[in-house]
């Protein structure tokens, strides 16, 4: 008999690797899983990892040999633990994990077929429900999931669907961020959806951004990615917003005992949150992807905010023709992770100068810039005005318009909600 489809070096590069840096796992948790690996002891060490991982702790020959304690004599002890980590020679971790994938996937056809001849030689056995048997095994193949359903699985799906929300009380869809006006008219912000929010400098999408992360953090699990503030200035918009002190004051410490004490409650009440928050500049939207499969393994996660879309990265040089390319592929990829991760996903961008030459200076669909990549991909596009802004005169003072430009699943229209920048407030009209 021939030797199955095996490589124990690939193996061991690959658990070495991890022992070494433990944050080679991501790479390989996109690639394979335990069942993956030829050796025994191998994918017992490999699914230890993933424990490990999944609780949040270090993976190394101690925690590994307590993790692996009833069966640590039978894959070689921490000795041979401590041997995969000299083993490892640090090359690209990604290379030996689709290599493991690939003999991994011809060991699974070598089985179908074996297991296709076997009953071929059954008499008993039909060979149209061996051909078919044997199909769907290879279907399955590298996890690859035949997405096509018929009628009959599609109204169960649906029916399903319909019977979770009634008996969640008929309520939003989507998941509240607190500001009603919002809420009601979107139905709530809805897993796999990704939204646009977008308005020209100076209007407040960044603190409407903030505001409806926070709403969202009381009841769900939100990554906010800051390309544009310091972690410090963030944390001025978070506190002013909850203490209701003005912002200029907080950032000079001009504070008497009192609002001191405001401060620290309003503090302590926001550390308490379900928000992430990452300022780190220079990302690519594949960074923050990288980054949040991360997080929704350790921690779940059920929203993801980037402030702002011109700001993410690209390894080529810019001319008008690639930035179109970088934005359509920007939102292709945030439409991915939506739906990979089953999270929402919020993206703020920029207007074009266009609105400043009209008369109007209300948003509208072709003022967003790349807009026929943004608009194609976006469930969801709201764009926020400020009248005040452009017209001191103005009736409309602290008051903000949402405008939503495109809702796949509802009505487009305007909404009036209430704004002070001075206290990094934005709400419901109705309530202020």
């Amino acid at each position: 008999m021939q030797m199955l489809p095996q490589n124990i070096e690939a193996e061991v590069e690959i658990l070495g690797n991890i022992l070494r840096d433990n944050n080679n796992i991501i790479e390989a948790i996109d690639i394979i899983n335990d069942t993956d690996f030829y050796s025994d002891r191998h994918r017992h060490i490999y699914k230890a990892m993933l424990e490990l991982y999944k609780s949040n702790a270090v993976i190394d020959t101690i925690t590994l040999s307590v993790k692996l304690k009833p069966i640590l004599d039978t894959i070689g002890g921490i000795t041979y633990i401590a041997e995969l980590f000299g083993s490892a020679m640090g090359r690209n971790i990604k290379n030996h994990c689709e290599i493991v994938k690939e003999l991994s996937n011809k060991r699974q056809i070598i089985k179908s077929c074996n297991k296709a001849l076997e009953a071929a030689y059954n008499y008993e056995n039909d060979a149209k429900g061996i051909i078919s048997e044997f199909e769907n095994s290879l279907l399955d193949i590298d996890n690859k999931k035949n997405n096509l359903i018929n009628s009959t699985e599609l109204m169960g799906k649906t029916l399903e669907y319909i019977e979770k929300n009634y008996q969640n009380g008929g309520g939003y869809i989507g998941m509240e961020c607190g500001i009603k006006t919002i809420d009601n008219a979107t139905d709530g912000f809805i897993k796999k959806d990704l939204v646009i929010l977008a308005g020209r400098p100076s209007m407040g999408k960044t603190l409407l951004g903030l505001q409806i992360a926070n709403g969202l953090a009381k009841k769900n699990k939100v990554a906010l990615f800051e390309l544009e503030m310091s972690e410090e200035s963030l944390g001025v918009r978070q506190l002013s917003n909850k203490s209701k002190i003005n912002g200029v004051k907080l950032r000079r410490g001009d504070l008497v005992d009192k609002e001191w004490e405001l401060v620290a409650n309003s503090a302590n009440v926001i550390s308490q949150s379900n928000l992430w928050v990452d300022t780190s500049s220079n990302q690519s939207i594949y960074d923050i992807k990288a980054k949040c499969k991360k997080m929704k393994l350790r921690y779940g996660l059920d929203c993801i905010i980037v402030d702002h879309i011109g700001l993410l990265s690209s390894n080529k040089k810019m001319n008008e023709e690639n930035r179109n390319l970088l934005i359509g592929e920007i939102t292709r990829q945030a439409k991915i992770m939506a739906k990979d991760l089953d999270v929402n996903v919020i993206l703020l961008s920029q207007l074009s100068r266009a609105v400043e030459q009209r008369t109007n200076k209300r948003p509208i669909m072709s003022d967003l810039r790349e807009s026929g990549n943004i608009e194609q991909d976006a469930d969801l596009v709201l764009f926020v005005y400020r009248d005040e802004y452009y017209n001191t005169d103005t009736e409309f003072k602290n008051t903000m318009e949402l405008i939503i430009g495109k809702q796949r699943n509802g009505k487009t229209g305007v909404l009036k909600l209430y704004c002070n920048l001075g206290i990094q407030t934005i709400g419901d009209l109705s309530r202020m």
